[in-house]
């Protein structure tokens, strides 16, 4: 959803029953997931944009076992698509992983990336 010219909103959020066919019983698991993102386009440029996303993994909220995982994992990201011309384009982030595996004595995972998209 664009706010104004200069900022977009979006989100999803997901509820999956799961069903395990591979296990005796074929158990079931309620999984939740969320994510709201921010955008900013033409940041700095035509074509840029600079986004940031935070959001909950996939997280078990209950299975027929009476397991739950009750600490929720956290996935934070920011990135810059740097749109150097008609062809190519550039994007560096970083994103970190708060609680990994919905586990909060993890240590939290940190991740460096660049893109480079070719579009001819």
């Amino acid at each position: 959803m664009d706010i104004g010219d200069h900022f977009t909103l979006g989100g999803r959020i997901g509820w999956i029953q799961a069903t395990a066919k591979d296990l005796d019983g074929n158990p079931r698991a309620d999984i939740f997931t969320w994510a709201v993102l921010l955008g900013f386009p033409d940041l700095a440029g035509d074509g840029n944009l600079l986004g940031v996303i935070a959001g909950q993994p996939p997280q078990v909220t209950h299975n027929q076992y009476g397991d739950r995982e009750s600490d929720a994992a956290l996935h934070l990201e920011a990135f810059y698509h740097l749109q150097l011309n008609d062809n190519i384009a550039v994007t560096p982030g970083v994103f970190v992983i708060l609680n990994p595996e919905n586990d909060a004595s993890n240590t939290p995972i940190y991740i460096g990336t660049v893109r480079t998209t070719f579009s001819f």
